[in-house]
């Protein structure tokens, strides 16, 4: 009776896991239960056992609704990420654009289109254009293609005299240098070089009798030029 006194029957069950047989703890050493585990540890280990599967719902909610802002942050990225893409891709290639019928023009070509008062200045210009270059144009072209030299050192040779005439020096040296024999060419360069000196352009005549070739013709043309010269200031 003392015995059984003493020690006390105590039976527990410890959630879903714990069976139905009673444990039995000693009053001397409450801490041992039949020489086995002990008993406090067997109830603190069940009631975490209890705690883990007991979570509050508000904890959960706050984990779920950190991930759930993790994944939308990645995904919202991602969307930035793309239509940037697309932008530049849009911004790259632009399509054409179509004025009408068979006609499509570039978006960037901010030049307005021809006219046709546009088409039509080249020949203004040259129905515009003095009468004797018009002329010079047309014999050079022609005299150029004669066959036979002589001819056609007969033909520039008449061109220098016209452009000479009509003041036209740059286009009578021109015809000049197109002749082959030397004695026409010297007396091509011998009546620009008096038509310079009845212009007043005496330094610019007497530099072209430089380049005659012939020596016996380049004392004759220097005195044509000096007789111009004295011709012209006895005019003025």
């Amino acid at each position: 009776a003392t015995e059984q006194a003493e020690k006390t029957i105590i039976t527990r069950y410890v959630g879903k896991e714990a069976d139905s047989k009673p444990a039995i703890i000693d009053a001397d050493n409450p801490y041992e239960v039949d020489g086995d585990v002990p008993a406090a540890d067997n109830v603190q280990e069940s009631d975490e056992r209890q705690n883990a599967r007991a979570i509050p719902a508000s904890e959960k909610a706050d984990e779920g609704g950190d991930q759930n802002w993790e994944t939308s942050g990645a995904e919202e990225i991602e969307q930035t990420e793309a239509a940037v893409e697309t932008n530049n891709e849009v911004e790259e290639i632009q399509p054409a654009a179509s004025m009408g019928p068979g006609e499509i023009i570039d978006p960037q070509d901010k030049s307005e289109p021809e006219t046709a008062r546009d088409l039509e200045e080249p020949k203004d210009r040259a129905r515009n254009m003095d009468p004797a270059q018009q002329r010079v144009n047309v014999v050079f072209e022609q005299a150029e293609n004669i066959k036979q030299s002589d001819l056609r050192d007969q033909a520039f040779l008449d061109l220098v005299e016209y452009a000479t005439r009509k003041g036209m020096f740059e286009d009578a040296k021109i015809a000049a240098a197109k002749i082959n024999q030397i004695e026409l060419r010297d007396t091509a360069r011998s009546r620009i070089a008096m038509g310079l000196a009845r212009y007043g352009q005496s330094d610019e005549a007497f530099a072209l009798i430089e380049e005659v070739e012939v020596d016996a013709l380049r004392d004759i043309m220097r005195l044509k030029v000096i007789e111009a010269l004295l011709g012209n200031d006895q005019r003025r």
